[in-house]
């Protein structure tokens, strides 16, 4: 007899093996051995870990990594979700399904706002109510065509004892943005995993200070010269800009291309002299509401726009989530209250894109998954207005 499943921390050594072979199976590796999807699991922390487990055998899995995200300029609490397996013989049964809707359930009950994740396919996660809301855009460029000769600022290399001095930074960037990580530790281990001597880290130091930063390895490409694969870039002004643009033309004497993560339109390649820039991938990141209300008044808005938004939240999911309640923004904060007349009706399948700015409302509205007049949609598009949201971590 098939007992139900159950979504469920490990409980043992013998639970990881079969945690770790049934990732394996499903990813062969990435590629990689066993052994560094062993150390990917590792990194995530096996309290951090989900098994599904049915008639007494772990059948899947996934890891639970928690963060931030800044929206309009504040942190907010976030899961993302990595490495969701099930193993090929019960696939098909609702078994992934069950794992994606009783982690939401979980997370919930555990007080976080938002949940994000990277998809493999989009229809799999809608189950669980998640729905695509930013984009994680690689960019390649060839280094001989920068055409970029600015060194005014200072740049050097760093080594780890130094490495810490680039947060700040990143930071004060990155609040600006909107989706971007508000790192933890095991985001900048990540970021810096690696021998020392393969994972060059430079600074730009300007007169005020240090304005920017790059992080990157060296990737081997078959039959080219080698391509620069940038983890982390981030500058504060022109000036840091120009400096890292002509520090990776200077490795176009030996180098072939640079890839790096940036926003859906990102200014760096701007400041390149000429039009250098392919898009290899636009990987888009889906977000699912936990906690509406939370998430509401957590976020930070667009100063100087004030206003009110009548929801009326259907969750089939999360029964904390239904309901009618009032957003009320004013001078960059917004405050929920029950009630209302619910105004824009939607599920946290629309409610999650119109939150990061992805979609406007009125895309929403003719795609199905909002209701609401033009006077209100209106107003939802100036509340919820900003840069166009991306991430570049991967998890």
């Amino acid at each position: 007899m098939t007992t139900a499943p159950e979504v469920r921390p490990l409980e043992s050594d013998a639970e990881f093996q079969a945690l770790l072979s049934a990732e394996y199976q499903s990813f062969f590796g990435f590629g990689q051995p066993a052994s560094v999807l062993e150390g990917w699991l590792d990194w995530i922390g096996r309290d951090n870990l989900r098994v599904l487990v049915q008639d007494g055998q772990v059948v899947g899995g996934l890891g639970l990594l928690h963060f931030g995200q800044y929206f309009g300029g504040r942190s907010v609490p976030s899961v993302g979700i990595s490495v969701v397996a099930v193993v090929p013989e019960v696939r098909g049964t609702g078994a992934g399904k069950h794992l994606m809707q009783q982690t939401v359930r979980q997370m919930a009950a555990d007080g976080a706002p938002l949940s994000v994740l990277y998809p493999s396919t989009w229809a799999f996660y809608r189950h669980a109510g998640y729905e695509p809301a930013g984009a994680r855009t690689t960019y390649e460029f060839n280094l001989r065509r920068l055409g970029a000769t600015d060194t005014t600022c200072r740049l050097r290399r760093i080594g780890p004892e130094e490495r810490r001095r680039v947060e700040p930074i990143y930071e004060q960037f990155a609040c600006h943005q909107t989706g971007l990580v508000a790192r933890t530790r095991m985001n900048w281990q990540k970021i810096f995993k690696g021998e020392p001597e393969d994972v060059f880290t430079y600074l730009v130091e300007g007169p005020a200070g240090p304005s920017g930063y790059l992080v990157y390895t060296h990737q081997e490409v078959p039959d080219k010269p080698y391509r620069i694969d940038i983890r982390d870039l981030v500058w504060l002004d022109e000036s840091a800009g120009r400096r890292i643009l002509a520090f990776l033309h200077q490795h176009g004497v030996l180098g072939e291309s640079v890839r790096y993560d940036g926003a859906p339109v990102d200014p760096l390649l701007a400041l390149s002299r000429v039009e250098n820039q392919k898009i290899r991938y636009n990987h888009y990141w889906m977000l699912r509401m936990l906690d509406a209300r939370a998430a509401l008044t957590g976020r930070g808005y667009p100063a100087g726009v004030a206003g009110e938004l009548h929801f009326e939240l259907e969750d089939p999911l999360l029964e904390q989530n239904r309901g009618r309640f009032v957003l009320r923004v004013r001078d960059g904060q917004g405050e929920v209250a029950d009630g209302g007349t619910g105004q824009i009706r939607l599920g946290p399948r629309g409610l999650a894109p119109l939150y990061t700015g992805h979609l406007p409302p009125e895309d929403l509205r003719r795609m199905g998954l909002l209701e609401a007049d033009d006077a209100s949609c209106g107003q939802a598009a100036a509340i919820f207005s900003g840069p166009r949201p991306w991430m570049c971590d991967r998890f």
